[in-house]
């Protein structure tokens, strides 16, 4: 989508560059031995790296690159240090290439995406380092695929002085970002010069970031935030950025802040999991090394911003001196360049607290403190439209704008939005063309859900998303953080909701994947575990899950920037590839639902689809499935509901949602035999009378038992 507004300089210390080319030319011809970069290695050392010396390898790659590739021909970058990669972006810039970040390739990992991504743009070179141009991904890739590797980092500094610049303007394209495909295939967003320049100024001016700031970040260089946010918005303002690897982070947050601390720096980024890691992980005698005061904008984008994150942070880190207005939630994507709103900086998050039954129905209803019923919500303010840009709510179906306190589909107009996706022509027109009912102006679908409330944006989910159950539409991030929160065993931000199909033929269906903490892999209480998850879910959102998978630390798939990759969780889950450590699908509570159907009906056989009063039910016959379901697994079912689901797949989750929303004590008219005092005393005992009658009943007893039991009716019916 191309626009010729241009966004008015707030910050005027700001030069105003044609390219990026430019950029760095003059940044080494004014200031040529200033700090540009710090990268900081696996060893703890830190190599230095000055605009000119930047620009001279750049220079360098650029030359070799002009005498083999042809211009406007793209290049594939796979690199594992910061260092190479920085050298080889601006390098292929310098050869009028265009430029393709790729995650390096590691052991079997990634391959795939590899592939595709080789494919779509039909590169002619890989670039990469000397070690990792030998490793066997790489070496099969480029034969079988028949694509040059050139080894960036063997290439001599004086091949720069026969450079020549290449004859690019704002309307050259740069690079292509591709996307983390958290909601699909990748797809590869085209970035000319000019939109990434706008957008660079968008971020200096929204957060103040000039000369006087000071950057760490660990974010990858193939991600949107990453290499825009973190690597190109310091050089644009002419600041210094200190650099460490993704890796490096995940093994010890407490480097990050170490530097931050160390460096003095004003300006760092990371999602809500990386605070939360940072809280999980940081000791108390590290916390005492730290100084944060200098710390002014914690950018918390790239996943949703969750209030909890900022909370536990900024309470932990006060002492350090970190502040909870230094948190700045923000909004951005790869196909707006990066931010779309956020700020101003130095304010206390901005929460709301809404009526999540009213959200379900994309209705915005703050909570009162006289709500005492309702349950409720928080959701995190991602700041106003930066400066140039648009933002509408729309109505995704009727294409016009949303009224006042309702959900919507995020839109967006501003200078910065990309060209479109790469050789898709029909979805770059469908997503990056979108027009009002009636209006001639092209927006950006941003395929998420949000509204505005005093111009603030509040998201609150992804369209494609949504989860359709029973009628009602359910966020999988709501869903998520309450089966994440159930039970101690669970990781933190390791749980993924997603649908699956029913086969009873009912509709779309919950299923709910959940990561053990890995200090409990040897003492996993499955069933305890399960347990929790359905009863929080039932509890929260009156829905039963059909299926729990637990799965071990890292099970869950995700992007390259550790975003959730749902689709591919339903997909796994459908083709039963989940690498699994427990799998619940209800079959223990069917079971024991299937003795019971059996006994009423006076049959030998029960098949999920089998029709209750197809097999010769009738409702004197509904009325006593309905009472034993009462003596044996202590559950109300309304007798409506048997006539409603009357097939055994479909009864069998109309149980599931009433045991599991059940009261853990339950007011029995009829006891047969005295049981111990206390709920705990009489679930061991009923374990400890189970034991040898077979392991599904011997679950369900462990699963399905809420205070006393008819135990002779019990025995009877498994006798």
């Amino acid at each position: 989508m191309k626009d010729d507004t241009k966004v008015a300089v707030q910050n005027e210390s700001l030069v105003a560059f044609d390219t990026l080319v430019d950029m760095l030319r003059q940044r080494a011809e004014i200031s040529p031995a200033k700090l540009a970069y710090e990268f900081i290695n696996n060893d703890g050392t830190i190599d230095s790296c000055t605009y000119a010396e930047l620009d001279a390898r750049a220079c360098a790659i650029g030359r070799v690159l002009q005498r083999h590739v042809a211009r406007d021909r793209r290049a594939l970058l796979l690199y594992s240090t910061n260092q190479d990669f920085l050298s080889a972006f601006f390098g292929c810039l310098y050869a009028g290439i265009v430029a393709v970040p790729m995650p390096p390739l590691k052991k079997n990992r990634r391959i795939n995406r590899f592939r595709a991504v080789l494919c779509d743009t039909q590169a002619s070179i890989v670039l990469t380092t000397a070690k990792e141009a030998a490793t066997g991904n790489i070496q099969e890739a480029s034969q079988e695929d028949k694509v040059a590797v050139i080894a960036t980092d063997t290439i001599a500094a004086q091949k720069a002085y026969t450079w020549e610049v290449p004859p690019a303007d704002g309307d050259s394209i740069a690079f292509l970002q591709y996307t983390s495909g958290s909601t699909g295939m990748p797809k590869g967003v085209i970035n000319r010069h000019d939109n990434i320049l706008c957008n660079l100024q968008m971020i200096a001016d929204a957060c103040k970031i000039d000369e006087s700031s000071r950057t760490v970040s660990w974010l990858p260089y193939y991600h949107d935030m990453g290499l825009i946010g973190a690597m190109l918005v310091p050089m644009y303002v002419g600041t210094p950025c200190r650099l460490m690897s993704p890796e490096a982070f995940v093994k010890d947050p407490a480097v990050w802040l170490k530097h931050i601390s160390d460096s003095k720096a004003t300006y760092s980024v990371g999602p809500s999991f990386a605070y939360d890691l940072c809280v999980r992980a940081i000791s108390e005698s590290e916390l005492k090394q730290l100084d944060l005061s200098s710390w002014k904008i914690a950018f918390n984008g790239a996943e949703p911003v969750k209030a909890e994150a900022m909370e536990r942070f900024a309470e932990k880190f006060a002492q350090c001196g970190f502040r909870k207005e230094t948190f700045y939630p923000c909004y951005g994507m790869a196909e707006a360049a990066l931010i779309i709103s956020g700020g101003p900086p130095n304010r206390l998050p901005v929460i709301n607290m809404l009526d999540a039954s009213a959200l379900q129905h994309r209705h915005v209803r703050i909570a009162t403190a006289s709500d005492a019923s309702t349950t409720v919500k928080q959701v995190v303010g991602c700041g106003h439209p930066v400066n140039g840009a648009e933002i509408v709510i729309v109505d995704p179906d009727t294409r016009r704008r949303c009224p006042d306190n309702h959900v919507g589909e995020i839109w967006v107009s501003a200078p910065s939005i990309a060209a479109g996706y790469w050789n898709q022509a029909e979805l770059t027109h469908e997503t990056f063309h979108a027009r009002l009912d009636g209006s001639e102006r092209n927006f950006l679908r941003t395929g998420d859900l949000g509204y505005l409330r005093d111009n603030e944006l509040f998201w609150t989910g992804r369209l494609k998303d949504l989860l359709i159950i029973r009628g009602r539409n359910i966020y999988p991030q709501d869903v998520e953080s309450v089966a994440e929160s159930s039970h101690p065993m669970l990781r933190s931000n390791g749980a993924a909701a997603f649908p699956m199909e029913g086969e009873d033929g009912s509709g779309e269906r919950l299923a709910v994947a959940c990561e053990i903490e890995r200090k409990y892999m040897r003492k996993l209480d499955a069933t305890a575990v399960v347990k929790a998850i359905r009863k929080s879910i039932v509890d929260e959102f009156e829905i039963s899950p059909g299926a729990i998978v637990l799965v071990k630390p890292g099970g869950l798939p995700r992007t390259s920037s550790g975003k959730l990759r749902r689709s591919e969780c339903s997909q796994l889950f459908a083709q039963q590839r989940f690498d699994a450590l427990h799998v619940d699908q209800g079959q223990e509570l069917e079971a024991a639902l299937a003795q019971i159907w059996r006994e009423v009906l006076g049959t030998d056989t029960a098949d999920r689809q089998d029709n209750f009063f197809d097999l010769g039910g009738d409702s004197l016959l509904a009325a006593q499935l309905v009472s034993r379901l009462r003596q044996l697994l202590d559950v109300e079912v309304p007798l409506r509901e048997v006539f409603a689901q009357p097939s055994l797949a479909a009864l069998s989750q109309v149980v599931s949602r009433a045991v599991a929303s059940s009261q853990p004590e339950m007011e029995r008219a009829d006891r047969t035999k005295p049981l111990p005092a206390s709920l705990a005393q009489r679930r061991l005992w009923f374990l400890e009378q189970l034991g040898g009658l077979g392991s599904a009943y011997h679950i369900a007893g462990a699963v399905l038992l809420r205070g006393e039991l008819d135990v002779q009716a019990l025995q009877a019916s498994l006798d």
